[in-house]
C-alpha cells in the first residue's frame, strides 16, 4: 500500500477478478486509496473498462493403459491415506487429492503447456484422457464462461 501512494499512476492487478457487484470493485479501489479507513466512494464507474478474450488452444492425449493403471493405483492410495488419517483422528486435508493427481498426470504430457489449475486469459493446454486431466478442464471451462458472462456486462475501452 506504501508504493502505491507513492506514484502518481496506480493501476491494481488481479487475475481475472470477478467482479459481480459494485461492492467488489470498492474493494480493490480500497487497496489504492490514501486512507484506507475513508469510505468515501466516487460512483462514477463509467472509465472502468475490460479489454480481454479468454482463450485456449487445446491438444489433447491419449495415455496408454500402464499409465492409467499408475494412476488408479494413486488414487487408491492417497484415498486410503486419508482414510487411515480419518480413522487415527488426524485431519486429512482431501484437496490435495486432486492437486497430487493432476502432478502426477502432468509428468506423462509434453513440456511447454499450461497448468489445468491455472486461469489465465490466454492459455496453452494439453488435455489427456486422465480423470483428473477432464475434471480440471471442465472446471476452466466453466471459469470461463462465468467470466465471460460477467465481462459480458462491462463495456469496452477505445
Amino acid at each position: 500500500r506504501h508504493y502505491c501512494q507513492q506514484s502518481g499512476h496506480v493501476l491494481v492487478f488481479s487475475p481475472l477478478p470477478l467482479i459481480q457487484t459494485i461492492d467488489d470493485f470498492k474493494v480493490l479501489r480500497s487497496f489504492i486509496a490514501p486512507n484506507p479507513f475513508l469510505k468515501e466512494f466516487d460512483n462514477d464507474y463509467s472509465r472502468v473498462h475490460a479489454n480481454f478474450k479468454i482463450s485456449y488452444s487445446v491438444e489433447e492425449v491419449k495415455l496408454d493403459a500402464k499409465v492409467h493403471d499408475k494412476y488408479e493405483a494413486l488414487k487408491a492410495g492417497l484415498i486410503a491415506e486419508c482414510q487411515e488419517k480419518a480413522g487415527r483422528a488426524v485431519i486429512c486435508n482431501t484437496d490435495i487429492i486432486p492437486r497430487r493427481l493432476l502432478r502426477f498426470a502432468e509428468k506423462y504430457k509434453p513440456a511447454g503447456y499450461d497448468r489445468l489449475d491455472d486461469f489465465k486469459s490466454e492459455m496453452k493446454l494439453c488435455v489427456s484422457d486422465l480423470k483428473c486431466d477432464q475434471y480440471f478442464y471442465h472446471e476452466l471451462l466453466r471459469k470461463k464462461k462465468e467470466a465471460e458472462s460477467l465481462y459480458d456486462h462491462i463495456p469496452s475501452g477505445n
